[in-house]
């Protein structure tokens, strides 16, 4: 479904998107509690379902349970979906996670609703902070997993090293590839990498395999995602500060032991921060930032508890 925005949409910049829209899917029983579920910047509001890019954990008796929850997506704005962005409009945009926020509050207040728990995931988690922060009668509770009040420098230093690889070379298609194959080893672990590919070559010795991987995941990336997307929603990250104080309601946090994006020490640093009762858990996983995708049982059982609470 397509919403038009309240226009011309004012960013914090300052600049307007001049006829804004957000396209969201909201799925399951309307008569149902409502959670939100974002992710990171290549996901879309498509959540579960053969194609949902959390299927394994959003369904019928799964870790989010859509026979007891109805689920609230979108598609980010600035973003490579059907929301305002590059792929539907020329318009420049500066994107923070206080205006993802602030398409949703009236998203919300669209469809008459109160959300019961925002769970959002890396880039989503910051959208949730955002959110929280902003609009705390909106919602009841909040679930934040992989994600942090603000981006620690390595990572900004090599989001910045990315978007530079797409502005500057000799084609963006070209550079999203490369960009993306950098932020991969990023997303795994060290040890994840080594175990997996190690010192191994190809069958004829060429290239080493670790290479073909991050060359393959580059090139598929490139093919999916609009370069200027890209470059709108990394610097989204890079951009994104929330005051700790300012979440004032039950909030649940995640983090993970091998993560080299976001730090789980900062995202337990967070949690003891806010205004508000608080729980962390740090889990324990080989594929890093990537967790919050692979780790289905250890990360569904969190989730299901926490929503049962």
């Amino acid at each position: 479904m397509k919403l038009k925005l309240s226009g011309p949409f004012i960013l914090k910049t300052g600049e307007k998107i001049k006829r804004p829209h957000l396209f969201y899917k909201w799925e399951g029983d309307k008569d149902l509690p409502v959670i939100v579920v974002l992710g990171g910047i290549s996901s879309d509001s498509l959540v579960s379902g053969e194609k949902g890019w959390w299927k394994d954990f959003v369904g019928p008796n799964g870790s989010i349970d859509t026979k007891a929850f109805s689920i609230l997506s979108f598609d980010f704005l600035g973003g490579n979906g059907k929301s305002s962005g590059p792929r539907n409009s020329k318009e420049k945009m500066s994107i923070h996670t206080e205006d993802q926020a602030k398409a949703l509050r009236e998203l919300i207040k669209f469809l008459g609703i109160k959300v019961h728990t925002f769970v959002g995931s890396s880039y989503g988690g910051m959208v949730g902070l955002a959110f929280a922060s902003l609009y705390p009668d909106l919602v009841e509770k909040l679930l934040v997993i992989s994600a942090s009040h603000y981006p620690n420098t390595r990572s900004i230093a090599l989001r910045s090293l990315q978007r530079q690889m797409v502005s500057l070379g000799r084609s963006k298609k070209l550079g999203l590839a490369q960009a993306r194959s950098l932020a991969m080893i990023g997303y795994r672990s060290v040890e994840e990498l080594e175990s997996r590919f190690g010192r191994k070559k190809s069958e004829k010795g060429e290239h080493f395999l670790v290479e073909d991987y991050l060359k393959a995941k580059g090139q598929e990336f490139s093919e999916r995602f609009h370069p200027d997307a890209f470059l709108n929603l990394s610097e989204s990250i890079d951009l994104h500060f929330v005051e700790p104080k300012t979440i004032r309601i039950p909030s649940t946090f995640i983090g993970v032991d091998s993560d080299q994006l976001v730090f789980s020490k900062d995202i337990k640093r967070l949690s003891q921060k806010i205004k508000a009762p608080s729980t962390f858990y740090e889990i324990k996983s080989l594929f890093g930032h990537d967790a919050f995708l692979k780790e289905v049982e250890v990360l569904g059982n969190i989730i299901k508890k926490e929503l049962a609470r």
